[in-house]
């Protein structure tokens, strides 16, 4: 029996996912990287992660542990940048590592570590990603 263990990187859809809480923070301008911003934060976009999905359903001789992540790493940082960039808002004030331990207890540790994750496995099967970079992947996000 073939077994796929789908590891999910953090979805990009304005509803949801990574992008939901932080949308009022940028929009009034209070948000910056979190800690040091050089940490890894590996991506997807919903219209991918949903993809991916189907297409490991229909692909028999793909097993194993699958990364569904996008295939252009990002820094937090540059991530903020970039979402800064498309709402048009600012991103100037960043986050100390202390201040979110304080905010999110235990829940820091899941913002402040890192993991620079790739596709490995979609990438030698032949996915072709919808939204290959950070850029179109957040377009995508906030205005469809």
């Amino acid at each position: 029996m073939r077994v796929v263990r789908l590891r999910t990187g953090l979805p990009l859809h304005r509803d949801g996912g990574l992008l939901k809480p932080q949308l009022l923070p940028f929009k009034l301008g209070i948000a910056g990287k979190l800690g040091s911003g050089r940490q890894w934060l590996p991506w997807i976009s919903m219209a991918d992660w949903l993809r991916v999905a189907r297409f490991l359903l229909d692909r028999d001789d793909v097993a194993g542990p699958v990364n569904a992540v996008g295939p252009a790493p990002v820094t937090n940082a540059e991530f903020t940048r970039e979402l800064a960039r498309q709402l048009r808002r600012p991103a100037v004030m960043p986050i100390p590592a202390l201040a979110l331990k304080v905010a999110l207890g235990g829940f820091a540790h899941e913002a402040l570590t890192s993991a620079r994750v790739l596709p490995a496995v979609l990438n030698r099967a032949g996915f072709a990603y919808h939204h290959p970079d950070l850029p179109s992947a957040l377009h995508a996000a906030l205005n469809d």
